[in-house]
């Protein structure tokens, strides 16, 4: 099994814009309720997200703050045995690092 390396900033409810401290709800959306628009964005992202999409074990969902169709963050889910595993997680890379645009994601 390999390393996560995922940085949880902080537990929250919702997501939190960082310039502002305004606080949002957060949306959960379904790839196939992308927009192509919105799948076709994912260049600089580690992962290779629309690949992962087409697994058919797999549900990814993307997080969106709510009033906006910006995505967040993205997350590959499978439900095994009764539980749900996780097989990726990853914030959108203008929420990385100092200058991120939410926290909380």
């Amino acid at each position: 099994m390999s390393e996560i390396d995922v940085h949880i900033d902080e537990l929250t409810n919702s997501i939190v814009h960082q310039p502002t401290g305004k606080v949002f709800a957060t949306r959960i959306v379904p790839w196939d309720e992308l927009t192509a628009d919105q799948r076709a964005g994912f260049v600089p992202w580690q992962f290779d997200w629309a690949s992962e999409a087409n697994s058919p074990s797999r549900e990814v969902v993307a997080l969106l703050a709510e009033g906006t169709d910006t995505i967040q963050g993205l997350v590959s889910l499978e439900i095994r045995k009764g539980f749900i595993f996780a097989h990726l997680i990853e914030n959108a890379p203008h929420n990385v690092g100092g200058n991120r645009l939410y926290h909380g994601v």
